[in-house]
């Protein structure tokens, strides 16, 4: 197999960033918005209207003005550079006119080749399913733990007559 010079294609890298399935996001050290697969332009259509490229990460995920650090919300790419690997948090996006979708964004630090920080790339996951069975499950839990209660009272009531 021939050796390939280390730089790759840029429509290669865009292809292969397209494949994943998952939304993808890459942001670099300025916090502006590298590449982004199909599924995250669809995922965050609402917040720019043209390619999200060289937009600032926080105004295109988060629609916010500010950064996050600013907003004292948690920042991927600050906890990633700071770990100096990969984190793992939970986001809601709140869509007009839908039920909030939950996602899980594992960020990972990376790297050129010389061990610089460069940036990090970000995978969301939707967790929505997840927290609303976490929902309903804590629910029948407290609805539970009702019963039971009521239950015991009618057993001591119960025991007293009985004595």
């Amino acid at each position: 197999m021939a050796v390939v010079e280390n730089k790759i294609d840029g429509r290669f890298l865009q292809t292969l960033i397209n494949s994943i399935s998952l939304p993808m996001v890459v942001v670099g050290t300025d916090m502006q918005v590298k590449y982004v697969n199909s599924a995250a332009s669809i995922l965050f259509a609402d917040r720019i209207d043209d390619s999200p490229i060289g937009e600032q990460c926080y105004a295109f995920m988060f629609g916010h003005e500010k950064s996050c650090v600013r907003l004292g919300k948690c920042c991927p790419l600050v906890d990633c550079q700071q770990s100096g690997g990969t984190i793992k948090t939970e986001y809601r996006l709140d869509k007009q006119d839908d039920f909030p979708q939950y996602y899980e964004i594992i960020a990972t630090a990376l790297y050129n080749e010389d061990g610089m920080f460069m940036g990090i790339v970000e995978l969301f996951n939707d967790i929505t399913d997840w927290k609303l069975f976490e929902k309903w499950l804590k629910a029948a839990q407290k609805d539970s733990e009702a019963l039971v209660e009521e239950r015991t009272a009618k057993l001591l009531e119960s025991n007293k007559k009985l004595r």
